[in-house]
């Protein structure tokens, strides 16, 4: 990679030895869990800033929208609130969110196997998001 890449890409540009796609993908997975299971919106957030990967973010904003639909009102608004405190504090930058927010949207469709309600649910979960 060149050096803007890994600039941008941080992590993800490093290759799987160091953490490639694959585990930044298991991290924002684990980073989703661990907020939904505490509750503490702070040490999501450190953990979203220690993996100097700000050109992923999407996929935390798309896990959160895909992980809201099937868990009670109580980890939606931990979603809602961590997406909102990431924008806050310019952790997220429009970009990154309208991208997560797009993804979540086309991949809505698929997740009706699982979750009938599924397009409606992300809908209903995407205005409640900031941008």
């Amino acid at each position: 990679f060149s050096g803007r890449r890994r600039n941008v890409w941080g992590r993800a540009a490093r290759g799987a030895a160091v953490g490639g796609v694959e585990d930044l993908k298991v991290a924002v997975s684990e980073i989703v869990r661990e907020l939904f299971s505490s509750g503490e919106e702070g040490e999501a957030l450190r953990c979203v800033r220690e993996l100097h990967t700000p050109a992923f973010h999407h996929e935390l904003v798309k896990r959160l929208i895909v992980a809201a639909i099937d868990v009670p009102r109580r980890e939606q608004e931990l979603a809602v609130g961590l997406v909102q405190r990431m924008v806050t504090e310019e952790v997220l930058s429009p970009e990154q969110l309208c991208l997560g927010r797009q993804r979540a949207a086309e991949g809505a469709e698929d997740l009706r196997l699982d979750n009938p309600r599924a397009p409606e649910l992300i809908a209903d979960f995407l205005e409640r998001l900031p941008g």
